[in-house]
């Protein structure tokens, strides 16, 4: 799955940064959190990312 290609791009983006510790995931409307199934997979390919990323 490519995050950076779908429609739901701002959503991952504020996703990934409240995974992360820096902000939350708040989008302002018309725009709206997503949920469930795509939300799971979506942080399921987060988490990996994070797991996976070099030590610095």
């Amino acid at each position: 799955m490519k995050l950076d290609t779908h429609i739901h791009f701002v959503q991952y983006i504020k996703l990934i940064v409240q995974e992360a510790g820096l902000g939350k995931e708040w989008v302002r409307e018309p725009r709206l959190p997503i949920a469930g199934a795509e939300r799971e997979q979506v942080l399921k390919i987060i988490r990996d990312a994070f797991a996976k990323r070099p030590t610095v």
